[in-house]
Order: C-alpha cells, then structure tokens, then sequence
C-alpha cells in the first residue's frame, strides 16, 4: 500500500493594525516623523522623546536592510539613502521599544 500525502494549509488575513511582532510597544511616548513622505531624494527622519539610545534601519518589504545605524542620544538624521521608486520600511529599535513607518520613494 501506498502512503498517503496530507498536506496542511491556512489563510491568514491580516490588516493595517495586526501587530506582527511580541516585541512592538504600540505606546505613543515615543515616536518618529519622516519627510518628505513621499521621498526623492532624501528623508529626514525625527525622533521625539523617549529612545536615547537604538538602531535605525531602512529596509525594503522583502527585508532586505538598506541603511543600518546605531545610535546614543541622536534625534534627527538627514539621510540620502539613494533608493529606487517603491515602498520602504523605516525601523527604530530601542531598548524596549520598536518603531516601523513606511517610507514612499518616487
């Protein structure tokens, strides 16, 4: 007799506030600002209070890290990250808190 293959499958739906990660802190003591969004050239990415030290990090949607940066009581970057036309994500890591925009390039 032949063994029998059994095979699995889920649709997982997800929506614009499913949270991904365990690690997200969806408190808004801290957060970002980029601009311009949509981006040409350059992005500015501000951070309010609340992180003194992290890592930034721009990523495409594939994961694929772009930009990497540590950082200690940085709040405003100036970045040229040259990217092609798409969708980005814009990461802040900190200490206990985790940050992701998205970032518009044209």
């Amino acid at each position: 007799m032949a063994p029998t293959l059994t095979m699995d499958c889920w649709v997982v739906k997800l929506g614009a506030d499913t949270i991904l990660s365990v690690k997200e802190n969806l408190t808004t003591a801290c957060d970002i600002t980029l601009y311009p969004n949509p981006s040409h050239n350059y992005v500015v990415i501000k951070l309010s209070s609340g992180i003194s030290e992290g890592e930034l990090r721009i990523t495409d949607l594939m994961g694929k890290q772009l930009y990497y940066e540590q950082f200690t009581d940085k709040k405003e970057w100036v970045i040229y990250p040259q990217l092609s036309r798409g969708m980005y994500l814009v990461e802040l890591d900190g200490t206990d808190t985790r940050i992701t925009r998205k970032l518009m390039v044209q």
